[in-house]
């Protein structure tokens, strides 16, 4: 009995400095799961590889983590210094991680810790305390998917430092791209097309078909082994903001999530055949229907690139292969492009005068005038086309790909304001925001990417009638102008006092005047403007 006593008394007590000397063979082997931008379970490369440890038995456990960025939440950009992140943006990112963290205990019967900070500090301290706090644990890898944009790339590069120096593996994996940088044709990445024609023609092997690798199915039927921090290391979901849905909205009901994403892509493929249409509808300005909108789930990896490249295929067997089909493959190629270039040229995508400063004859003396930029922001620039499109954004987080073209060429030709301001400002407000093709687009059109022209120019009251010709969308997005005519609605600068007083809607009361001359001067009778614009009576 004694002997027992004294044996129970140098387990407990002694238990702690027994496992100090434990080797690492003996202790429990962790993987640290670490989502990023790949909130989803299906066709997910890192959750993918953590249950293949498992199951081939060099880990033990996982830690499924998530680390909200402080400096996204709290943070401002660079030139203009707005928030980092808008309240749409937010609310559809935690709504993405409470899917995520949901889906993996219904499915996987596991857990996903929420980290609040600065994301590698957050990391490295996570690891810093399970070490000093269980020494029965070795963290064997942290396992995460490979971002693209700098800062990211950054970030990981301090991290990898950090895990060599406690000899834990890293394994960061190509999740968030359609073609693997391992099948691209011409080699490495540094070596991608600066042309994007020349870019898809390289990675197309035939007519809209290309080297994608096949989607991952997780099963379902796992249960994945997982450790469970003590609370105290372990932090609370941020809250949501409260947001007033506007019934015009063009992502109406439309949240955050895996689930949200299978749904969307579920109805829009397979159940209204909206992916038929897509070439002949995408140009669209009203509605919830005129494109996928799938850009959104895309941009925090709530679906993969790779598994819509493989359903648009399943479709094209079940039923057809058109343009439309090869259309929406087509946008998902620009969207690799976009990245390759990113990696290829770094922290230039950011500059200024662009990735190739001396290239080409065009040069900008750019402006940063905040009370124009404002009345961009604000969509009071006297050019309703531009200013319906700026109040849709500001009120819901979205804005069609036409309306994103025509804003941002007027912020940058006819303004000749800083294009960096656009692009951040967009990366505040929108939903769908993806670092790459954010300011891969915005450097297109500011003439300042890899394909610099001084002459790209929209001419937003030529588009104005060639996609909104009644007035539609503006008089949606602009009450004051509901009762101009189809004539006047996208040039009201041109009513007379007579006319505007027949319409209920008097320049620089009910509606601002232009805040600038167009660059290239809008002639209402040239039938190269437009053919609605052709019909016109007369200039004012």
């Amino acid at each position: 009995m004694i002997l027992k006593l004294k044996s129970s008394w140098f387990n407990i007590h002694n238990l702690r400095t027994y496992s100090r000397i434990m080797s690492d063979s003996q202790k429990q082997r962790l993987g640290i799961l670490w989502f990023r931008n790949d909130l989803r379970l299906n066709d997910n490369l890192s959750l993918d590889k953590a249950i293949h440890l498992v199951r081939e038995k060099k880990i033990d456990t996982i830690l499924p983590v998530y680390c909200f960025d402080k400096l996204l939440f709290e943070g401002r950009s660079r030139e203009a210094n707005l928030p980092k992140l808008g309240p749409f943006r937010r609310n559809f990112l935690i709504e993405s991680v409470e899917n995520l963290k949901d889906n993996l205990e219904k499915k996987l019967n596991s857990y996903l810790h929420i980290l609040y900070g600065e994301q590698d500090n957050e990391i490295k301290n996570l690891i810093e305390k399970i070490l000093a706090e269980n020494h029965d644990i070795h963290i064997e890898c942290l396992i995460a998917s490979q971002e693209v944009p700098s800062d990211e790339v950054d970030l990981q590069n301090s991290l990898k430092n950090f895990l060599d120096s406690k000899k834990i593996k890293n394994i960061f994996l190509w999740d968030n791209l359609m073609i693997h940088p391992d099948d691209l044709p011409y080699g490495h990445y540094t070596k991608t097309p600066d042309m994007f024609t020349q870019f898809r023609k390289s990675v197309e092997y035939k007519d809209s078909s290309y080297n994608v690798r096949k989607s991952v199915q997780i099963a379902s039927n796992f249960s994945l082994p997982t450790f469970r921090l003590v609370e105290s290391l372990s932090q609370k979901m941020p809250e949501k903001v409260k947001i007033a849905e506007t019934s015009i909205s063009a992502i109406l009901g439309m949240k955050g999530g895996e689930d949200q994403a299978e749904l969307r892509m579920q109805n829009y493929f397979f159940k209204t055949d909206g992916l038929f249409k897509y070439k002949t509808t995408r140009n669209g300005l009203v509605g919830t229907e005129y494109s996928s909108k799938l850009s959104m789930w895309l941009a925090l990896g709530c679906i993969s690139a790779r598994y819509l490249y493989w359903k648009v295929k399943e479709f094209e067997s079940m039923k057809a292969s058109n343009e439309s089909t090869k259309c929406l493959v087509f946008e998902l190629v620009w969207r690799d492009f976009f990245k390759y270039h990113s990696l290829k040229f770094g922290k230039r995508i950011f500059y200024l005068n662009g990735c190739y400063p001396n290239a080409g004859s065009y040069k900008m003396n750019w402006k940063r005038d905040q009370r124009l930029f404002e009345k961009w922001i604000n969509g009071e620039t006297g050019y309703p086309f531009v200013d319906a499109n700026m109040k849709e954004l500001k009120e819901t987080g979205w804005m069609s790909n036409r309306g994103r073209q025509n804003v941002a060429s007027f912020l940058t030709k006819d303004l000749q304001i800083d294009w960096r301001f656009g692009a951040e400002y967009f990366e505040t407000m929108l939903i769908d925001y993806d670092c790459t093709s954010n300011w891969g687009n915005w450097q297109y059109v500011a003439g300042v990417g890899t394909d610099p022209r001084a002459d790209r120019y929209f001419n937003v009251i030529k588009q104005a009638y060639d996609y909104d010709e009644n007035g539609q969308f503006v008089k949606q997005w602009i009450p004051a102008l509901e009762k101009v005519s189809s004539e006047y609605v996208h040039c009201p600068f041109r009513m007379s006092l007579i006319e505007q007083k027949s319409f209920d809607c008097i320049l620089n009361k009910d509606y601002p005047l232009p805040v600038v001359e167009m660059k290239h001067k809008w002639n209402p009778y040239s039938n190269k403007v437009n053919r609605f614009a052709a019909r016109q009576k007369r200039a004012k």
